[in-house]
């Protein structure tokens, strides 16, 4: 089980928790993956500078373990290449494109479903300053910082490895892998097509692809190609629910897993009542990748909103701040809906590794994995 990824990261066993951004990661479920062997992450990409030390505090608080800090690559000055009334001309639009959801949705709540006026709007939705993150993190100094979306700056990653940190990138081709281990990255996330959540990609060739429309690459085909072109460690990720699995995908090379989805419904995880019952039901061709809800592409479960939406997507607001039309949607539905039928109008993220049958603990979830995986007979 020890390989060179738990070397480096001075953990017991080769497997990382995603992040699980968005509220299914929490500082409980990080420090217990820790505790356990692995390598917990910390959610941090939608929080600002306070929020993130506050996170960190209370993670060391509950394990003396290295865990991981993540956070989004994003441009700070995006909001500002459009005027205020660019903007409300774009959420107008696309606010028109959900009418049919909205009069559906208002005819079986029977309450009028609110969109926010543009500034409270962009608001609402906008992401933390990054050199403002970049630097509370820097100063609380977790043992692990981990990013996707992007490259670092180059000044950033000197000063995390300056003060003892291990950095590591996501990739989703080959081409983005070397530019991570040219920047000089201590390891690399190989995200699979399978995985749940956003594509982590950050190269495009458009048109045939951008934010919107992410690389997928089945997980065992980037892994075997990334292993020739790149010398660091690679952890694989997509898709990956069982120590079977597990091994299979360390045979294959990869010196680490991360696993996501099937942690999403541990006791100790922050998923809603209502994602969870979706995580037992839906099936693998149950989930698609779609930009529809936060203007960038990602793997979730397929509903009535992706339906109505998904071919729109040209006029979708760039990310995030396509969430802040649809957040409004899933808020009413989960509010006035029974669970399954607002299900059809919410953000449920999941990868291929689905349904999720467990609610145990993530100890002994890790456990589980465990012992699957050391009774593996496969060669």
């Amino acid at each position: 089980m020890y390989s060179e990824l738990c070397r480096i990261l001075n953990i017991s066993l080769p497997l990382v928790l995603s992040p699980l951004a968005g509220g299914p990661g929490t500082p409980q479920l990080a420090a217990a993956v820790s505790n356990s062997g692995g390598l917990g992450s910390l959610p941090c990409a939608y929080s600002d500078g306070e929020q993130i030390r506050t996170a960190i505090r209370q993670t060391k608080e509950l394990t003396d373990k290295p865990f991981a800090v993540n956070i989004f690559v994003h441009d700070d000055q995006v909001e500002s290449q459009w005027s205020v009334d660019e903007w409300k001309r774009a959420i107008d639009r696309i606010q028109k494109r959900c009418n049919p959801i909205k009069v559906e949705l208002e005819s079986e709540t029977g309450k009028t479903l609110q969109f926010d006026p543009t500034e409270s709007f962009l608001k609402k939705v906008r992401l933390p300053n990054m050199e403002e993150q970049l630097q509370s993190i820097l100063e609380e100094k977790p043992p692990v910082v981990t990013f996707t979306f992007g490259l670092l700056p180059s000044d950033w990653l000197e000063r995390f490895h300056s003060n003892d940190m291990l950095v590591g990138g996501t990739c989703t081709t080959v081409e983005e892998a070397k530019q991570l281990e040219s920047l000089g990255v201590d390891f690399i996330s190989v995200q699979g097509a399978e995985a749940g959540g956003h594509r982590g990609s950050f190269i495009f060739h458009p048109p045939h692809s951008t934010a919107k429309r992410c690389s997928s690459i089945p997980l065992e085909t980037l892994l075997l190609d990334c292993l020739s072109a790149v010398k660091l460690p690679l952890i694989a990720a997509g898709g990956i629910t069982s120590g079977k699995q597990i091994r299979s995908i360390l045979n294959k090379g990869a010196s680490g897993v991360q696993l996501g989805t099937v942690f999403m419904t541990c006791k100790e995880a922050g998923t809603n009542a209502i994602h969870r019952q979706i995580l037992e039901v839906a099936k693998p061709s149950d989930t698609v990748v779609t930009s529809c809800f936060t203007g960038r592409s990602a793997r979730g479960y397929r509903n009535r909103i992706i339906d109505c939406l998904d071919s729109f997507d040209d006029e979708f607001l760039p990310f995030p701040y396509q969430s802040g039309v649809t957040r409004s949607i899933g808020m009413h539905a989960a509010k006035y809906l029974p669970p399954m039928r607002a299900s059809d109008f919410m953000q449920l993220w999941m990868g291929q590794g689905v349904p999720v049958l467990h609610k145990l603990g993530a100890k002994e979830l890790v456990e589980l994995l465990k012992r699957e995986w050391l009774a593996s007979n496969e060669v």
